[in-house]
């Protein structure tokens, strides 16, 4: 058996795994589809909202003040996790991977979204580059972040819509974008 072969039958016996776990244990099924869907959604719109409340301690000596920082940092943050959108949008399209609930047979489907979009993950690349953001802005909070992140990207594959290696192949891209944005940032900041 060829090592690609190995590592799809893997693929697929992890992702029954997961996914048989929601279907044979319905709270961990319902809990991770309020994790998949709603609080996704909630976790972004409070990230929003703590950003833009957040104290900073200082920012006397940088121009504009408290404003100039937090500005620059909620910038970072939301266009970093903004372009790992966009860049897994677009991988989605040009790879065009069927989900598991359209693929497989025998999948306990809890959640139906797209079709021929499955590899990589929006939602697991989004989070991976949002929580790698914020780990750079403050470490503390960002592990919470990666662990939330992982938490949202087995969630989706609780509910049938990924396969194990569309969150990872996500998860990894959004490290690696927000990696190379911090990069560029240095490097700017840097020179100015």
């Amino acid at each position: 058996m060829s090592e690609r072969r190995i590592f799809q039958t893997m693929d697929i016996k992890i992702f029954h795994f997961f996914n048989d776990l929601g279907y044979n244990y319905p709270f961990v099924g319902q809990t991770a589809l309020f994790i998949a869907t709603d609080f996704s959604v909630i976790l972004f719109i409070g990230t929003l909202v703590c950003l833009i409340f957040r104290k900073y301690k200082g920012y006397e000596n940088k121009p504009l003040g408290r404003f100039g920082i937090k500005f620059r940092e909620i910038f970072f943050i939301l266009f970093t996790s903004g372009i790992a959108w966009l860049v897994a949008s677009v991988l989605k399209e040009i790879i065009g991977r069927l989900r598991p609930f359209v693929s497989l047979s025998g999948v306990h489907s809890l959640l139906v979204w797209g079709g021929h979009d499955s590899f990589p993950s929006t939602h697991a690349t989004f989070f991976a580059a949002l929580a790698t953001a914020i780990f750079v802005t403050d470490r503390r909070v960002g592990y919470i972040y990666i662990f939330l992140a992982l938490v949202i990207s087995i969630s989706r594959i609780i509910v049938g819509v990924h396969f194990p290696s569309d969150v990872f192949a996500g998860g990894i891209l959004g490290f690696i974008i927000a990696y190379s944005i911090l990069r560029i940032k240095n490097k700017i900041q840097s020179t100015v």
